[in-house]
């Protein structure tokens, strides 16, 4: 399972020369499954990965305690030019949807 992580800043990340962008993905993936999905799915050449794991964090919901799951992220470094088009939002098309509002 693999799903973008959408931020403002994996929004700049995206938008440079060396484009880097910021997945959720399974518990159990690995950096070489990543590459791998990623080059099947995304025809897109992965120079370099960085796997984030986060802690549980401790939550009270209506006087119950309990913990939020463990989120794993993926930050994947694309070869020079390659993008992911359905990722970038480009500039135009955020000034036109404030305008519409």
């Amino acid at each position: 399972m693999i799903k973008a992580h959408l931020t403002e800043k994996s929004y700049m990340l995206a938008n440079t020369d060396q484009p880097v962008f910021t997945f959720e993905v399974g518990k159990s993936m690995n950096k070489e499954m990543i590459k791998k999905y990623l080059k099947e799915n995304m025809k897109v050449d992965v120079l370099k990965i960085k796997i984030i794991t986060g802690r549980n964090k401790s939550v009270k919901f209506r006087g119950i305690s309990g913990k939020k799951a463990i989120i794993k992220k993926a930050v994947v470094t694309l070869k020079v030019g390659q993008k992911i088009d359905e990722l970038i939002v480009e500039k135009d098309k955020k000034k036109d949807k404030k305008a519409n509002k």
